[in-house]
């Protein structure tokens, strides 16, 4: 069912994208505490914004997903 296999596929993706804003999360953190640039602490405080919604993304994904196969 291509419900199914797209949810898959949105899935990973969703992972992928909070698997690699963490990485940059953890990057950019350091570049702060070396820095202590506030322009720093600020790209790192939207980049966890961006995680979250990311991360509220595949949870409103797996909602939606369990609403469509639900019998």
């Amino acid at each position: 069912m291509w419900i199914r296999s797209d949810y898959k596929f949105q899935r990973e993706n969703f992972y992928n994208l909070i698997e690699r804003g963490q990485d940059a999360i953890d990057g950019i953190l350091e570049v702060a505490k070396q820095s202590d640039h506030p322009r720093s602490y600020e790209v790192a405080g939207n980049l966890i914004s961006q995680v979250a919604e990311v991360t509220e993304k595949l949870s409103t994904a797996h909602q939606s997903i369990s609403k469509l196969l639900a019998p």
